[in-house]
């Protein structure tokens, strides 16, 4: 899932976006991250994912 990471304190925390629709650009231009979400699991706000960090040139 497109996700945004943020610091905070000595926490990293992932928001991601409501809207997962490719058609939805805003969503990817913000984009910082990707939620890797196995299928058929379920989240709830404060687990624990696995997410990959997109870094900026």
């Amino acid at each position: 899932m497109r996700a945004h990471l943020e610091f905070q304190g000595e926490r990293v925390v992932a928001s991601v976006y409501p809207e997962q629709s490719s058609a939805v650009l805003t969503s990817c231009a913000a984009t910082n991250a990707f939620a890797v979400i196995p299928a058929g699991s379920h989240v709830r706000p404060g687990d624990r994912v696995d997410c990959l960090w997109l870094q900026g040139q």
